[in-house]
Formats: structure tokens, sequence, C-alpha cells
């Protein structure tokens, strides 16, 4: 998890004014960059997270715990906003300043103990959660003039694993294309499309990966594949996303087929497909009225072909009658 800040107006104060980060492990002193667990259910443990104030004033600090998700868009990992229903890994986290103010004088650091008590009924496999610290002290610019109401936030990644059987597994829905085709068709490097499709982790743990997709016409053909998306820490039961890069141009005309594949580490592929035709309408239509128009006038002509010349008539005797 990174850190989370406004933009701030030139001269403002800029470098972080804090770190938020959590203590050595307890057994080998190790430095950690997140806190993970693996658990029973109903299990417990204790921690503790480290703050440090880097400025030469008091800051105020909000602490509180969120649970984890993938974004919508792109599947990255982030936390629920402060105020957000505790469902899981949230809930699980007892904090010791949750819900109010912490100060923390100029230079200063504090280490600060969270319980963390899986429940009975846990589902098994793998939770995302996390620590956030928000510094809600204003901070003023460089020249002092004006103050500006800058926070900067900072999360520590909780991952809980629950022990029990585990299944792994994802699914790829909802492929589609987007496509604008020029009317005539062959205006050059006009035509351009969107190739989407959303990965759902339908298992119960964090799956890491890359999606690709291959695009290939009635002849089997590739004619277009797109660099392959990585998936990092994509949570259980979470669905995101993805919109490959813009595809331009399209192949001028003819049904064209998408195939989509997820290998996720340690889980079987799952794929998704989908087919798009492309139309120059417009050249289209012109092509069947001439075709109709020639084949009209070809049936004119050989109707024409088929009548009998016509004969002069014959002319007629005129009878004189001579009396005597």
């Amino acid at each position: 998890m990174g850190s989370i800040s406004l933009a701030v107006p030139a001269g403002a104060a800029s470098g972080p004014a804090f770190t938020f980060e959590p203590t050595p492990s307890p057994n080998t002193q190790a430095p950690r960059s997140s806190f993970r667990y693996s658990l029973k259910p109903g299990g417990t443990l204790s921690d503790s997270v480290l703050l440090t104030n880097l400025t030469n004033q008091p800051e105020e600090f909000e602490i509180w715990s969120a649970d984890g998700y993938n974004t919508p868009r792109s599947g990255y990992l982030t936390l629920r906003p402060q105020n957000y229903p505790k469902k899981d890994v949230a809930r699980w986290l007892t904090l010791p300043v949750s819900g109010g103010v912490h100060v923390l004088p100029a230079a200063t650091s504090a280490t600060l103990t969270f319980d963390l008590s899986v429940p009975p009924n846990a589902r098994p496999g793998d939770h995302v959660g996390g620590i956030v610290a928000l510094d809600v002290t204003p901070q003023k610019s460089a020249n002092g003039r004006t103050q500006f109401q800058v926070h900067q936030g900072i999360a520590s990644a909780v991952f809980v694993h629950v022990i029990g059987p585990l299944h792994p597994s994802a699914s790829v829905v909802a492929v589609e294309v987007a496509q604008s085709e020029p009317a005539l068709g062959f205006a050059p490097g006009t035509s351009h499309g969107y190739v989407g499709f959303k990965l759902e982790n339908t298992g119960n743990t964090i799956l890491n990966g890359t999606a690709t997709v291959r695009v290939t016409n009635i002849f089997g053909q590739t004619v277009k594949t797109f660099p392959s998306t990585p998936v990092g820490n994509f949570i259980p039961g979470q669905v995101f996303t993805v919109i490959e890069p813009k595809w331009q141009p399209l192949p001028f005309i003819g049904p064209e087929h998408v195939s989509v594949t997820f290998r996720p580490s340690g889980a079987a592929l799952s794929t998704g497909a989908a087919t798009f035709w492309i139309f120059p309408w417009l050249l289209i239509l012109i092509v069947v009225v001439a075709l109709g128009l020639g084949i009209w006038r070809w049936r004119r002509r050989r109707q024409r072909a088929k009548q009998p010349d016509s004969v002069p008539p014959t002319p007629q005797r005129e009878r004189v009658t001579v009396s005597t």
C-alpha cells in the first residue's frame, strides 16, 4: 500500500511528514513491508506498527482499520474508505486509538500495538485488510503566508490466511468489443475499437497471474494481440474490468473472434470469448444497389433479345368487279 495525498499548490509543504510501517518481525527482527499471518479459525495474536513524526511540530493522526478490495477498473489492491462498513479483516482488528485522534510530538515515534482475532466461523482461505494512518494536521506553505489543508495517508496491508481447504479458481466473463468504423470502410486508419472483459476470483485464495487477449479472423489467422495484463493480489470474491489499449485500425471486413485467457499461478487457467462483425455498411449498400441495378439492366436486355422481329403486314389486293 502506498501513500495517499492531495494535490499541493506550488510552494506548499512537500515530502513525507511521517512514516507508518510494521515493526520488525518479533521472531527474526527482519524488516517487514506488510503484515502476513496464518491462523486457524478462532486464532488470535498481537502485533504492532511504528508511527514516526518527521516534522518539527506536533502532528495529529486518525488511525483506523479497513477491508481490502480490488478497484473496479484494472483491479488494483486498495482499502475501503474510513466510514465504509467493516466486514472482514477490518472487524478482526482492534486498534488502541481507533475512532479517535492520536497526537505525536515533533520528531518522535510511537509503537502502536493491535490485536487480531479470527472468528471461529471465518471462511478458510485468504483475507486482506489494512491499518491506515491519516495526518490531519494542516500543513503550511513554504513562504508561510498561506495555509493549505493537505492530508497524507499511509496504509500497512494486513494479509490473513485462515487455515482450511483451499479452492483457487477464477473466471473470465463479459468479453465485449466496442467498435467504430467509417461508413465507406476505406478511409485509412479511421476504424478503431476497444476490447474489454471482466475477471472474477471465484475461489478462496489470492491470485496472481497474467491475462492475454488474442483476436483471430474467420480463417484462424491472428490479426491482433495485446500486451499481457499483469494481475496481482486478486482478492477472493472480487470482480474487476480490464479495458485493452485502443485497437486501430480494425480489419476491413468480416467476423473476428476475441479470445481471453487468464493464467493464475497455482490455479487452472480460465478463458472467455466473443465474436464481433465488421461491416462498412454504406459501402456494402452502394455495392448492393449497383449490383441490383446491373442485374435489372441485364434482365431487360435479355427480355428484349427474346422478342421476335416485327413482320410488316401483307398488302391486301383490291378486287374490282366488271359488269357486262
